[in-house]
C-alpha cells in the first residue's frame, strides 16, 4: 500500500498532525509537512498526488479557501477518484458552507456534512475509532519500517541543510 495523501490547509496543521500523530499512526501517510525546506512543494504533492492509493481531505472553511487545494489538489483527487481502486475520504474539522461542501461531490463526508468533530477527548476519540473502523479497514497495512540512513546519505542530507528524521527518537518526530 501506497501512502495515504492527507489534503489540508496549513491554517490546520496542528489538528491535522494530532489525526496523523494520534489517530493515523499504523497506517502510513504523507502530507506536506514530510517536504524537506529547500525541496520543490509543488512537484513534491503533484508526485504524491499520482503516486497513492487514497487520500483523506482534512475539511475546514481554510481548506476550501486556499487557492492551492480549489485549484491543484482537489481536481487532481477528484479525477483519480473515478478510479474504482482510489478512495477519498473526508473529515469535517469545522462547518462549512454548504456550497463548498457541494463542490465535493457525491463523497461522502465524516462524520456528516452538518455535524463537524468535537475537540473534546470523548468524541473525537469515538470518531477516529469509527472512522478507522469504517473507512480504513479495507487498506492493506505495510508495517512502517525505520530505515537504516547510511553515512553517506547523511552526510549529504547534512551537508545540503536537509532536516533530518531521528529514527531512534520514537514517534516523537524529532529532528
Amino acid at each position: 500500500m501506497n501512502e495515504i495523501f492527507i489534503s489540508y490547509s496549513k491554517n490546520d496543521t496542528k489538528l491535522t498532525d494530532l489525526i496523523r500523530n494520534d489517530h493515523l499512526k499504523e497506517y502510513p501517510t504523507w502530507s506536506m509537512s514530510d517536504i524537506n525546506v529547500g525541496q520543490n512543494y509543488i512537484e513534491a504533492i503533484e508526485n504524491k498526488l499520482k503516486d497513492c492509493d487514497s487520500a483523506i481531505l482534512i475539511l475546514s472553511p481554510y481548506f476550501f479557501n486556499s487557492d492551492f487545494i480549489m485549484n491543484k489538489e482537489l481536481p487532481a483527487l477528484l479525477e483519480r477518484n473515478k478510479d474504482p481502486d482510489f478512495k477519498l475520504m473526508s473529515i469535517l474539522l469545522n462547518k462549512c458552507d454548504k456550497e463548498d461542501l457541494d463542490k465535493l461531490g457525491p463523497i461522502q463526508i465524516f462524520p456528516s456534512p452538518s455535524r463537524p468533530l468535537t475537540v473534546d477527548g470523548k468524541d473525537w476519540n469515538h470518531y477516529f475509532d469509527r472512522f478507522r473502523t469504517e473507512q480504513l479497514n479495507h487498506l492493506t497495512i505495510e508495517p512502517n519500517v525505520v530505515k537504516n540512513v547510511l553515512w553517506d546519505e547523511l552526510k549529504q542530507q547534512l551537508e545540503q541543510d536537509v532536516r533530518v528524521p531521528n529514527p531512534m527518537r520514537g514517534s516523537r518526530n524529532l529532528i
